[in-house]
């Protein structure tokens, strides 16, 4: 991202002007970035059942109201 760039830029920049390890910097720097990225990926992962839980409905309610449904008709239909 546009935003782990510019940190990324920040550091060499900071650990150059300061004199400061660069191992260690970006370390650190590379540990968060994996937090960060993980905590995402659980963010969007949480998300999933609710926007899952629409479409399943629609694809899977009809069937169910068929075979439920379908039965009966046909016994109703076949006495008469």
């Amino acid at each position: 991202s546009l935003d782990g760039v510019r940190s990324f830029a920040t550091l060499l920049q900071q650990s150059k002007e300061l004199g400061t390890s660069l191992s260690g910097s970006l370390r650190v720097f590379s540990d968060e970035m994996r937090h960060k990225r993980m905590s995402l990926a659980e963010e969007k992962a949480h998300a999933l059942p609710a926007k899952m839980s629409v479409p399943v409905t629609v694809c899977i309610l009809p069937v169910v109201l068929m075979i439920a449904i379908i039965p009966i008709i046909v016994k109703l239909t076949a006495h008469h």
